[in-house]
């Protein structure tokens, strides 16, 4: 089969359309398909990066509302100021809720302990045993931390099952003046 000139330059014509369709056409829109294609790489790694960063936050949230909570928790153990008075009342209701009759409820002097004071109270009381186990065990269960420090026992031997007892009870505060305090 031979070829017509004028097929010839039809199909001249038609590959010539189709290269410059191809380098026109198709070459530029596969370029900006390219270029698309990296931008949404780059945007979905933006992305990933941005949801790490919010989700840090969120642990950050969470990590700062427990300080929070745990600060508060110190302030109601270990306040920055002691009202004797209200401790003392304190001491007393415990002690009467349990069935005994304190002789004598006597704040002592505060005692540095670092970046804390110590505010001891001396308790004497008459009890059978079961009840003072019970007063220690309300007293030290207080929503301020006090803790039983020293605990003398004496059995009555005229009396049987009774103790006589003298208690140090022990709560605690911030020394602000020595960098303790918030």
């Amino acid at each position: 089969m031979k070829l017509r000139p004028t097929d010839a330059l039809i199909f001249g014509a038609i590959l010539a359309g189709a290269v410059a369709w191809g380098v026109l056409g198709v070459r530029p829109i596969a370029q900006r398909i390219a270029t698309l294609e990296r931008e949404r790489d780059a945007t979905r790694l933006s992305i990933a990066r941005g949801d790490d960063f919010v989700r840090g936050l969120d642990d950050l949230q969470t990590y700062l509302s427990d300080f929070e909570q745990a600060l508060a928790d110190l302030d109601r153990l270990v306040p920055e100021q002691v009202d004797a008075t209200a401790r003392l009342n304190e001491i007393n209701a415990v002690a009467m809720r349990c069935g005994l009759k304190p002789s004598m409820v006597r704040p002592d002097q505060p005692l540095p302990r670092g970046a804390i004071i110590a505010h001891p109270i001396t308790v004497r009381v008459e009890s059978d045993y079961e009840h003072l186990l019970r007063f220690v065990f309300d007293v030290e269960s207080l929503p301020r931390h006090t803790r039983v420090t020293r605990l003398d026992v004496e059995t009555d031997p005229a009396r049987s099952g009774q103790v006589h007892a003298q208690l140090e009870l022990t709560a605690y505060s911030i020394d602000s003046g020595a960098g303790g305090g918030t």
